[in-house]
Parts: C-alpha cells; sequence; structure tokens
C-alpha cells in the first residue's frame, strides 16, 4: 500500500480488507486522525485495525469517555473528540501525553483540537459516503503526513 492514496468502496468487507492493509503501515507510535462525517465509518476503521494488531477486546467508539484503550501486538488508544467544542482545551484535560507515548493513537474528529491540529499526527484518513449511491458507498482518502507539511505550526 502507498503512503498516499484513494479508494471506493461499495462494500463493508472492501473497508475492512482496506484498513487491514492501512494496519500494516502503522508502528507503534504513530498518531492517525480519522475523518468524516457521522456513520461515515471512523469506529469501523478503527475496530478493523484494532483486530489486525491483534486485539480481541470488543472495540467501540469512546464518544462518551473520550479514551479507549486497548492491547494488541502493542498498545492502541481510541479518541473520539465528537463531543470536545473546537478548539478546547484537550492539552488541559490530560489527552496530550497519548501523542507522545508508545501507543498506536487512532483519534476520531481531530479539528476539534484547533487549527494546527494536524501538526500532532503521522496519517490522516478521510472517510466520505455518498447519499445519493448505495449506504456502504464510501471513499476512503489517506496520507502519511510529514512534518515540512506544517513549518508554522512548529
Amino acid at each position: 500500500m502507498l503512503e498516499s492514496g484513494e479508494l471506493f468502496v461499495q462494500r463493508e468487507e472492501q473497508t475492512q480488507a482496506w484498513a487491514w492493509e492501512f494496519a500494516g503501515l502503522l508502528s507503534p507510535t504513530h498518531c492517525i486522525a480519522l475523518q468524516g462525517e457521522l456513520g461515515a465509518g471512523k469506529t469501523f476503521v478503527v475496530r478493523e485495525i484494532a483486530a489486525a494488531l491483534g486485539v480481541t477486546d470488543t472495540v467501540h467508539s469512546p464518544s462518551y469517555a473520550l479514551v479507549n484503550e486497548y492491547k494488541g501486538s502493542h498498545a492502541l488508544t481510541h479518541i473520539d473528540l465528537y463531543r470536545l467544542q473546537t478548539n478546547a482545551d484537550w492539552e488541559e484535560i490530560g489527552l496530550d501525553h497519548y501523542f507522545t507515548s508508545d501507543t498506536l493513537c487512532l483519534v476520531e474528529w481531530p479539528d476539534r483540537m484547533g487549527p494546527n491540529w494536524q501538526s500532532h499526527f503521522d496519517w490522516v484518513v478521510v472517510l466520505e459516503t455518498d447519499s445519493k449511491k448505495e449506504p456502504e458507498y464510501r471513499r476512503i482518502h489517506w496520507r502519511k503526513l510529514i512534518v515540512n507539511d506544517f513549518p508554522n505550526s512548529l
């Protein structure tokens, strides 16, 4: 799999296959931003990445708890910032250490972190649905970020 790309899928099994392949690109310290509207499949992708990495626990959205931690071939942290206000002080509530620890960190709604949110991530995955087509029709776009992408945020 390439470090950036775009894929159109029509079935859940295709999204699952993509997530398992994508999991092979990730290191134990990567932070992945997952973007998409409600119902776009962000939590499904997290669940499949976790399964690919050997997590046997049930993976569910941490919308109310904000954070769920799992163990597989290495530590995995799933963060859902949906309930935070944009520009909320996510560091003040203790989420900042996940971005510098030895855990694979998958974050839904990363834009709630504020305007420089991308500087905290190694990858961005965008999931889009097309309401005019079948409900399972999705566009998956992924890109590996490099520090030089954000010279003003350092």
